[in-house]
Parts: C-alpha cells; structure tokens; sequence
C-alpha cells in the first residue's frame, strides 16, 4: 500500500498560481491535474505549511485578478461592476456601510443616567390634583 502523500509534487506551485492569474481556481480540477484526490489535496493544504502558504497566496492573486476586471468593467460604465467594487473594496452597500463582518448592525443609544433629583422630578405629577379620581355623578 503506497505512503500517503504528504507535500505537492513538483510543478504544482506554477501551476495553481497560473490558475490564480487567469482567475480560474477550482480546487477539484488542481487536485485532478495533480494526480491526487480532492481529500487528498484539502488534507495537504491543510497539514503542509507550504501548501497552506502557497493556497493563501493563489487566493489573493486571484481575487485581485477579479478585482482588476470588475474595476475594469466598472471603468468601461457597467454599473453592476460598479457596485461590485464600491462593496468588495469599501464595504459600502446600497443600503449603507454594513459592519465589520458584513452583517447589519445596530446602535442603540441610551440616555445618561439620572440623579435622584431628576428621577424625583420625572415621577412626580405636575399638578398634585392630576393624582385625584375624576368625578362620576
């Protein structure tokens, strides 16, 4: 029975960075052109500094890649593209900027606390005969 494999054979890095480039990664089709499975491939990214690193990496060439054709798409007026960027890059959404991790935030702003005085003013009835039952004849 055959060792598993524990690191990318040789070529695999000009090859998932071309792939990178042309904004074409799919981690199924690099395991296939490797000669490995798709679990075999995971678990190598996963355990292999370098493959972890080299994975990083092609993840951030491609998404510049596709950064740089939907700014260039933007550029040439698609309006989509557009927004596309304006999201991906800033964060800013057509309902307004969401928060840190994408999701809506709320803020809820609560008034300062009270002296005892205040609270004393706040309770008590202005007129003393508003506290009074209405007459019912």
């Amino acid at each position: 029975m055959p060792r598993p494999r524990k690191r990318l054979p040789p070529g695999a890095r000009d090859f998932i960075l071309k792939m990178a480039e042309d904004a074409a990664l799919a981690e199924t089709k690099i395991a296939r052109a490797l000669g490995m499975s798709f679990r075999t491939w995971r678990r190598i990214v996963r355990e292999d500094a370098d493959a972890k690193a080299l994975w990083a990496e092609a993840l951030a060439i491609e998404r510049d890649a596709v950064l740089g054709r939907m700014y260039q798409y933007a550029i040439e007026g698609d309006v989509q593209a557009a927004k596309f960027m304006l999201a991906a890059r800033h964060g800013l959404r057509e309902q307004g900027a969401g928060g840190e991790d994408g999701r809506s935030s709320v803020t809820i702003n609560l008034p300062g606390a009270l002296t005892s005085k205040q609270y004393e003013r706040l309770i008590q009835p202005a007129d003393p005969l508003e506290l009074e039952a209405p007459d019912h004849e």
